[in-house]
């Protein structure tokens, strides 16, 4: 009984190294091969572009900074327009599922604020444009060491009435390749509008315009606006990879059980383990 005992555990053993070793070529094959082949062809069908992102309009009717005998504090008031394109030319889509607007001073954050998006989430077709309005408005207590660094520059632009504001976005997103969905992922800071806007209190002063009568089904080109840029989102083939990786894994298995390679591959693996 010892003896049977001992010549069935290394039959165990091969067996379970044969699946681990098919498992891992399995994966090595995707990763290497089915992969960056998958992702070839859908660069080459849909020839995606990115996502362009430009300020149209702003105002800034409020921008003190206001020293007491306990603290300062930093009170605002800044509206702007972005206009967001997706300048692809084939059914390449876009799903906004959350916007925020960051605004900085001197590379210090003073307010945050989330952007209305007309549904949750929000579809931006092909040669699409949309506007979003962020607004910040209130009141931000700056600390001794924020104080020191943003006071030189403060004084020197309130001297000259315009301002020097920075307001980058966090976007959730997903694309859209024809009748095909991407995964939600997320870009952080990709989006910076440089702003030089004029105080101009209890007005409204445009920092760019583009045409009034101009509606947005009417822009078809990127010529069509009139603006700063704030950067572009690049558009991603399968945005969330670890997901990705294992649904072309899970494909690709099932392809290899449709032309008979997995039949192929254990019969060269056990003929390998033989002759070990």
């Amino acid at each position: 009984m010892a003896r049977s005992n001992n010549s069935e555990d290394p039959s165990l053993c091969s067996k379970i190294c044969l699946v681990s070793v098919y498992i891992l070529t399995c994966l090595v094959f995707v990763a290497t091969v089915v992969y960056p082949f998958v992702y070839f062809i859908f660069l080459c069908i849909f020839l995606p572009q990115n996502i362009k992102f430009a300020a149209n309009e702003a105002s800034l009717t409020q921008f003190n900074l206001t020293t007491t005998s306990t603290n300062t504090t930093l009170f605002y008031d800044l509206a702007f327009n972005i206009s967001i394109r997706n300048p692809n030319k084939k059914a390449v889509g876009i799903y906004f599922y959350d916007i925020k607007a960051k605004a900085r001073y001197n590379g210090r954050r003073f307010a945050t604020a989330p952007v209305s998006l007309a549904s949750t989430p929000f579809y931006l077709g092909h040669k699409n444009t949309i506007f979003v309005h962020p607004v910040f408005q209130g009141q931000h207590l700056v600390s001794a060491n924020d104080y020191k660094k943003i006071i030189e520059k403060y004084n020197s632009e309130a001297s000259t009435g315009t301002f020097s504001i920075n307001v980058k976005t966090d976007l959730q997103l997903s694309i859209r390749y024809g009748k095909i969905k991407d995964f939600r992922y997320q870009t952080d800071d990709e989006v910076n509008c440089k702003l030089n806007v004029p105080l101009r209190p209890h007005s409204v002063d445009s920092l760019l315009r583009w045409k009034p009568e101009t509606s947005v089904s009417e822009i078809s080109s990127d010529a069509d606006l009139r603006s700063t840029s704030c950067g572009d989102v690049k558009v991603t083939v399968f945005g969330n990879l670890p997901t990705a990786f294992v649904i072309v894994s899970l494909l690709m298995l099932l392809f290899c059980r449709l032309f008979y390679l997995c039949d192929l591959l254990q019969v060269l693996f056990l003929s390998l383990f033989q002759k070990v």
